[in-house]
């Protein structure tokens, strides 16, 4: 139970991100591979200033000490910590770019 509301928690901050700071069209989908939670983030291309704030500030850092005893109080949508919080939470991410779209993949793997 735990495990899907980091996951959901995930989804709510950068759900948040993406409709207050680039668009109000996106989607996303989840996966659950080879142990492995895949989120993939769908949206009109991300560039400019807000995709160097996502790749300076979405940093991967698996932080198990948050994980277990602060995650849930973390994060509301409007702070400046957000993509911080969420690269606490996922394994790694990815961006891929077409001529209209960018997809953020996040990967968390379970423990």
């Amino acid at each position: 139970m735990q495990e899907n509301q980091k996951i959901s928690k995930i989804i709510n901050e950068f759900s948040l991100f993406i409709l207050e700071n680039h668009s109000d069209n996106f989607n996303f989908s989840i996966n659950l591979i080879d142990s492995t939670f895949v989120l993939k983030f769908t949206t009109d291309r991300i560039e400019g200033e807000l995709r160097e704030k996502l790749e300076t500030e979405l940093i991967p850092e698996h932080d198990f000490d948050l994980e277990e005893y602060g995650w849930e109080i973390c994060g509301d949508g409007d702070g400046t910590d957000d993509l911080a919080l969420i690269g606490a939470l996922i394994d790694s991410v990815e961006y891929v770019d077409t001529d209209k779209e960018t997809s953020v993949i996040m990967k968390r793997k379970l423990r």
